[in-house]
């Protein structure tokens, strides 16, 4: 932070809770920052312990990468890294639009000049100094723009990291793919054919083998795959600087008077020492300041050697004189890392605000100013002087360095970054620089680790290279996501079931069984070692010979990893005969034997549709503390496959089924996921309702009243004007109904008129006629509806007084479902006025 501060004084192990004022005391600068210090550490702590080290939440999760035609985009949300906050309120936001990312190479250019085939997109978070140099608005212009207070700022920058992957023989592996291909077709046709299980068991057992040699080949990578190039990224070196006041010399005598030791200034300083050139101590550099680097001034112009700026300094001590070293930058080249160009004052012009250097710089931007204003270009004061200050800084040693007036420096032989920074508070009254241990003399100080800019790091994307398509893609999202702490969540400790390709409790043809196998996807790869039989199991449910009891037999499929998709289980069905069961088993198991429809009522009727008629039902079972997956760092974790049911209707849109809830998960470390559905059998048609009703007039154009579309509200009329000479009704159902249960002798549709004192309601006479799922009624006597209250009735239940025929479909006899229950059974009225 290159501020003007007194000194920094926050020690996390000192375990201060907060700051406390009194009355009538001085208050200095260090007091209000150790308190914000505090506050800021106490939350960040907090949510890397909630959140762990990465982390986004479930409703608003940022940072998702995409790849689209070429470029890259980063999604809008939140993301945390190591408890800091990170926000991008830019959905869509280009990979070269980064607010705090300027001048970056675009996405793809980037990736292409390092020769790459796959990367890691990731998030580098670090924290910036803003003053108002950086933001004007900041200055308070009713008081005359003060400089008052400064910020932090966070920065977060997507960043692209081209890794090295092992890769297998391209060639090889497109000939192996080719040749499953041809097998796969192969293997087809001879189950369509009905062929010999010994010929399809061949044939599976090449497609097996062939798929071994692809898998082998395939690169396997992940996120959580360890990386060399990332290993070297996050690498935090302990790089220490020392330092102290310069220690009295031996005196020779005891007449001679010793040599004056300790800081000599006569004001305090906080100075910083700042890394200038990165590199091992041999090759590093540095820079130092007595006043924090804060005297700074922004620069306006840039011609030759000649820097105009907008100010000198606030006064004579704070100011930019001749011989003096400084600093060019601006935000690209502190956003990106880098140092500024070091360059020694040769001459100042006060009046026209003109600082001369020894050498031309180069300058910032192209155009005649040779500065882009948005950039924030900025000239910074460094104290070094005399023969070990150049341009490119002073050199680091192992040995102590002197800075001046009894301040003295030594670096760790390490490696050192640009921007690392150390800040030593020296002080008139004690003579001594306050350093661990901060004793009074300090004879034995304590090398300390940098104060910053420390870099935080998350993965966000594995990116992968097609090299034939020659396109980007992201091949898998490494964020961490998880669910606030008052809802249902999943685990992160565990794996989760996310997805099957069949419904639970519902049909799933036998064809797909055959082709595709069961697939269960889940969010880790899953170790191929735990895979089998016995950790996925199938059973078949078959009926005992003349029973109501069933038998559970279990498949011994094939169990294997998807090698396009290594989070993907399938488990494919065995081509022997199982126990006497017909074989190849698909098939899979007879049929369980065709229930009676034995129901008298609606609640018995509903009782025998828990499974589709004459179909087997299969059951799946993932035993989740069998089932690992190796997570970071070496942590293996389990399935946690417990999946809660939900509502949930059938293929034919009618019947009720048990819906499972994805992804799978009830916070434990692992439980077994268990899922159902049937195969053969016969589809359950929908139950025959009415859809559609329609007046019309004798030239078959609607009434005013419209198509009515049941069912209706209780209590609802339908109306239309008497003078529209209406003549028929029509009736369309969503099957084709049964002619004789329609009429006409003893019709189930009818139209009754609601005559006012009457006991019974006389039926309109009609000509009825039936086409497929459409029934006409047009009036004989009167030709049209006069004015009057009419009821149009279609029997789904015959009264209980009389033997009257029920609307039933035509393919299977069902009874009208004229209540809309979807069961068979109950009557469908319409009421209908002629005004």
């Amino acid at each position: 932070m290159k501020g003007d501060f007194s000194r920094e004084t926050f020690d996390p192990t000192k375990h201060y809770s907060g700051v406390r004022m009194q009355q009538g005391r001085v208050q200095t600068d260090a007091d209000w920052n150790e308190q914000e210090a505090l506050q800021r550490r106490r939350i960040r702590v907090e949510a890397r312990d909630v959140i762990g080290r990465c982390g986004a939440p479930e409703d608003n999760a940022g940072f998702a990468v995409s790849v689209t035609a070429g470029a890259m985009r980063i999604g809008a949300g939140r993301y945390y890294v190591d408890g800091i906050l990170c926000e991008n309120e830019v959905d869509g936001l280009a990979y070269e639009a980064q607010p705090d990312l300027p001048g970056v190479a675009p996405f793809a250019e980037a990736l292409a000049k390092a020769k790459a085939t796959a990367a890691l997109a990731y998030l580098d978070v670090w924290e910036r100094h803003i003053t108002p140099l950086d933001d004007p608005l900041l200055r308070e212009v009713a008081l005359g723009g003060p400089d008052t207070t400064t910020r932090v700022k966070t920065i977060w920058q997507v960043r692209l990291l081209p890794i090295a992957v092992a890769a297998g023989d391209p060639a090889l592996l497109k000939d192996l793919q080719s040749k499953r291909a041809e097998v796969q077709k192969k293997l087809d046709a001879v189950k369509a054919a009905g062929g010999s299980a010994a010929d399809i068991a061949q044939l599976t057992a090449d497609l097996a083998a062939i798929d071994a040699r692809i898998a082998a080949l395939s690169v396997a990578v992940s996120c959580d795959s360890p990386f060399k190039e990332w290993d070297e990224l996050v690498a935090d070196p302990d790089r220490r600087m020392n330092a102290r006041t310069q220690p009295p010399t031996s005196a020779i005598g005891p007449c001679v008077v010793p040599p004056t030791s300790g800081y000599r200034r006569l004001e305090n300083q906080l100075y910083r020492v700042e890394v200038h050139t990165p590199g091992p101590i041999s090759a590093a550099t540095f820079k130092w300041s007595r006043d924090n680097g804060s005297v700074v001034t922004a620069v306006e112009q840039i011609s030759g050697k000649d820097i105009t700026v907008h100010d000198l300094g606030p006064d004579d001590v704070l100011c930019f004189a001749p011989g003096q070293w400084v600093e060019l930058s601006d935000d690209r080249l502190e956003l990106e890392g880098k140092p500024g160009q070091l360059a020694q004052i040769d001459a100042v012009n006060t009046s026209l605000r003109r600082i001369t250097l020894k050498v031309a710089p180069t300058p910032l931007a192209t155009g005649a100013t040779g500065v882009d204003r948005a950039m924030h270009p900025k000239l910074r004061r460094w104290d070094q002087a005399g023969a070990t200050a150049t341009a490119n800084g002073v050199s680091m040693t192992a040995a102590w360095t002197s800075l001046e007036d009894g301040v003295e420096v030594q670096f760790s032989t390490s490696t050192f970054r640009t921007g690392d920074y150390w800040v030593v508070p020296a002080r008139t009254a004690t003579g001594e620089v306050e350093w661990p241990p901060f004793a009074n003399p300090n004879t034995a100080p304590l090398p300390q680790l940098p104060r910053g800019i420390g870099h935080r790091f998350c993965r966000l994307a594995l990116l992968a290279f097609d090299v034939e398509k020659k396109v980007w893609s992201v091949a898998s999202d490494c964020r961490q996501v998880f669910a606030p702490l008052t809802e249902p969540c999943c685990t992160r400790d565990a794996s989760h079931v996310v997805a099957t390709n069949w419904d639970n409790d519902d049909v799933l043809p036998s064809s797909i069984i055959v082709r595709e196998g069961l697939r269960i996807r889940l969010d880790r790869a899953p170790d191929p070692r735990s895979l089998s039989s016995d950790t996925v199991q199938v059973s078949v449910e078959a009926r005992f010979p003349d029973s109501t009891g069933f038998a559970r037999v279990y498949l011994n499929g094939r169990v294997t990893r998807d090698p396009a998709d290594d989070r993907v289980i399938i488990w494919m069905p065995p081509i022997e005969p199982v126990n006497g069961l017909a074989g190849p088993v698909l098939a899979i198991v007879p049929p369980s034997r065709a229930r009676k429809a034995a129901a008298t009522s609606k609640r018995a009727a509903a009782a025998t549709r828990a499974a589709p008629e004459g179909a087997t039902r299969l059951r799946v079972t993932l035993k989740g503390h069998l089932i690992w997956s190796d997570a970071r760092a070496g942590m293996r974790v389990f399935v946690d496959g417990q999946a809660f049911g939900q509502p949930g209707l059938r293929a034919d849109g009618k019947n009720a089924r048990i819906a499972l809830t994805f992804p799978s998960g009830a916070k434990a470390s692992a439980s077994d996921f268990e899922s159902w559905f049937f195969i053969g059998g016969r589809t359950q048609p929908a139950p025959l309702q009415v859809t559609t009703v329609r007046f019309l007039n004798f030239n078959e154009a609607n009434s005013s009243a419209g198509e009515v579309k049941p069912p209706v509200a209780a209590g609802t009329t339908v109306s239309f004007k008497a003078g529209e000479a209406i003549h028929a009704v029509e009736v369309t159902f969503n099957r084709a109904v049964l002619p004789a249960s329609v009429g006409p002798n003893a019709p189930s549709v009818f139209i009754e008129r609601d005559v006012v004192g009457t006991a019974g309601k006389p039926r309109m006479p009609v000509e009825l006629t039936v086409n497929g799922n459409v029934v006409r009624l047009v009036l004989r006597d009167p030709t049209s509806f006069n004015a009057g209250k009419y009821l149009l009735n279609c029997l789904g239940t015959s009264p209980v007084t009389t033997v009257v025929p029920t609307v039933k479909a035509l393919d299977d006899s069902s009874l009208l479902d004229g209540d809309y229950d979807n069961q068979a059974g109950g009557n469908f009225a319409l009421a209908f006025t002629a005004l």
